[in-house]
């Protein structure tokens, strides 16, 4: 997918703000550079790494599989 330079900034400015609001609860968070599959943020605390996909549309809506992105155990 071929981004043009207003939408990569807009995605660059969501997940700095991602990292911002996680350091703000105190969590350890980082953004990747460049294209990394599947993971735009990489976040630590209490021993546990978290890989985070953001998401961000300006109009209507989006639709995904939540499975992806999310595991859940009982």
């Amino acid at each position: 997918m071929v981004l043009n330079f207003k939408t990569q900034i807009l995605v660059q400015i969501i997940e700095s703000l991602v990292v911002v609001e996680l350091g703000r609860r105190n969590i350890v968070a980082t953004a990747f550079a460049g294209n990394v599959p599947d993971i735009d943020v990489l976040a630590y605390e209490n021993d546990a790494t978290l890989q985070v996909q953001a998401k961000v549309w300006r109009k209507g809506s989006i639709h995904f599989n939540v499975i992806r992105y999310l595991h859940i155990d009982f």
